[in-house]
């Protein structure tokens, strides 16, 4: 019994959140929704996995922050490397005269 109203009362709250987050990103970029919603989805899917066995959840966020720190590497290496594109880039001292 108490199984199944924990089970309910987790939904309500992840509907709920989902609802009024929706509703407040509606007049947000498409993109800034998407990005708005799998962080959201990433935090209930880690709440869901510490309620139902707190070992799922420490992995998830084991995972979570190995993710974050690749991604921060693999962000400051590619600003770099696009800084660097950017000083080599020769298309603006193009000559389109014809003569």
């Amino acid at each position: 019994m108490m199984q199944k109203l924990r089970d309910a009362l987790i939904f309500y709250i992840a509907l709920g959140v989902y609802l009024l987050i929706t509703i407040f990103l509606a007049a947000l970029d498409v993109r800034m929704v998407q990005i708005v919603n799998n962080l959201v989805a990433l935090v209930v899917a880690l709440i869901l996995g510490v309620v139902y066995c707190w070992q799922v959840g420490l992995l998830g966020v084991a995972l979570m922050v190995i993710v974050l720190i690749a991604i921060v590497v693999l962000a400051k290496f590619m600003d770099k490397y696009n800084d660097i594109a950017i000083k080599e880039d020769l298309s603006g001292q193009v000559n389109t005269h014809v003569p």
